[in-house]
């Protein structure tokens, strides 16, 4: 009996053959170029993938970040659950890249790897676990402008085409396009700046910060021009009013998922803001009416000039009279009321130079505010400069670029 133990303990042990995994069939090869660029994501299942990826594409200043609040506002209000997405929100890489392009001390390819990273780890993270529970992803930008930028900068577009070749592919991607000027209007005139990375200064294009923006913008426009024939993106009109490219993203994306009667009223950040501005300075009191349809798509409605010289012996005596008081209260009132004529819901009233010098200035500031109701500011002469500035650098256009500013009084 031990013998036969014994024979049976060194019988060879059976080894399991490796199974080779199953061959592709067409339908699921063709499922997989539906749903991914190249290859698919490891380990997802499309199937899965019960909710909408909407991407908004085109160049800085095109509108993407402001078209993505209000269809967030508008998907909301129609029941749909809504996320967004965008360049530089990982956790994993985010800040590091934002250190990265503060120190502008990068080199191509790492900043390329380093987006990418940034991507796919909100993709795993973010994107499709958002998909999976139907929820709508709202993309500004993505895989496109990754890719756009570089190329632009000399990176082979077949290694960047196999970097990203797992990426979903959006259900719908729309293009907001822009001219290269007018992208630089509008950043300008935010941020009174451009970037180191956003003018592609990088690259040595121009020693004109204008010039070298533009020459940047219009390569990336191009790669746009070629991604959007083989992706077949929506181009819409980035230069149209803000009310009018948001009714169109909302008429396509409404007939991709099925709205057919909305009941949605735009917020305040579609309609349109009358806003004031007030000068009080030392020969005269200006006040400029405008509507405002968005921060930069603003249009005068009228100005005034009252002729109340606060100046008139203040720079000697440091006081007001109480005869000028008297006239600015009055001057104030008269203001008020071409505000509430044009509906004015927002406004800045300052008083330079003349207010500054005088010692009984908090008495002026409080009968304005008594008597008219508006809040008059008494500003430094930095505040003052700086104000001057912005506004002679956007009367002038984005191209001019004065070495001096001088202010006469």
């Amino acid at each position: 009996m031990a013998d036969q133990e014994k024979d049976k303990s060194n019988l060879p042990v059976p080894v399991a053959e490796p199974v080779a995994p199953a061959a592709k069939t067409p339908a699921s090869e063709q499922e997989d170029a539906q749903n991914f660029f190249g290859e698919p994501l490891v380990g997802l299942d499309p199937g899965e993938l019960n909710g909408t990826l909407i991407v908004m594409e085109g160049l800085d200043g095109s509108g993407r970040s402001t078209q993505i609040a209000l269809l967030q506002e508008w998907l909301e209000s129609e029941g749909f659950a809504v996320q967004t997405s965008g360049l530089r929100r990982s956790n994993l890489v985010g800040r590091d890249i934002d250190e990265l392009l503060a120190k502008n001390a990068v080199t191509r390819l790492t900043l390329a790897l380093m987006y990418a990273t940034d991507f796919f780890d909100q993709l795993e993270h973010r994107i499709v676990p958002a998909l999976r529970s139907g929820t709508v992803v709202l993309a500004d930008r993505f895989i496109f402008t990754l890719i756009a930028r570089s190329v632009v900068r000399g990176i082979n577009r077949d290694y960047l085409t196999g970097l990203y070749a797992m990426a979903l592919r959006p259900h719908l991607t729309f293009w907001l396009n822009v001219r290269p000027e007018t992208a630089f209007a509008r950043e300008f005139k935010k941020a009174q700046a451009i970037s180191y990375w956003e003018a592609g200064r990088d690259m040595s294009l121009s020693h004109d910060l204008y010039w070298s923006f533009v020459r940047y913008q219009t390569m990336i426009r191009r790669e746009f021009e070629v991604m959007a024939k083989k992706n077949s993106f929506i181009e819409l009109d980035g230069e149209s009013s803000v009310s009018s490219v948001n009714k169109q993203l909302r008429q396509r994306i409404g007939e991709h998922l099925g709205i057919r009667a909305s009941k949605y009223t735009p917020s305040s950040a579609l309609a349109p803001v009358h806003i004031a501005a007030i000068d009080a300075g030392s020969n005269a009191v200006r006040l400029s009416v405008a509507r405002a349809y968005s921060a930069l798509d603003i249009e005068p409605l009228t100005t005034e000039r009252y002729p109340l010289r606060l100046g008139e012996g203040v720079f000697v005596r440091h006081r007001f009279s109480e005869e000028l008081l008297k006239k600015g209260v009055k001057a104030f009132s008269r203001l008020r009321e071409i505000m509430d004529d044009f509906g004015v819901t927002k406004y800045r009233a300052v008083a330079t130079s003349a207010t500054r010098e005088a010692q009984n200035r908090n008495t002026f500031v409080h009968r304005v505010k008594h008597a008219s109701g508006i809040r008059l500011e008494v500003i430094s002469a930095k505040e003052e400069s700086r104000l001057g500035r912005v506004a002679a650098l956007a009367a002038m256009g984005p191209g001019a670029q004065p070495r001096c500013i001088v202010d006469l009084g």
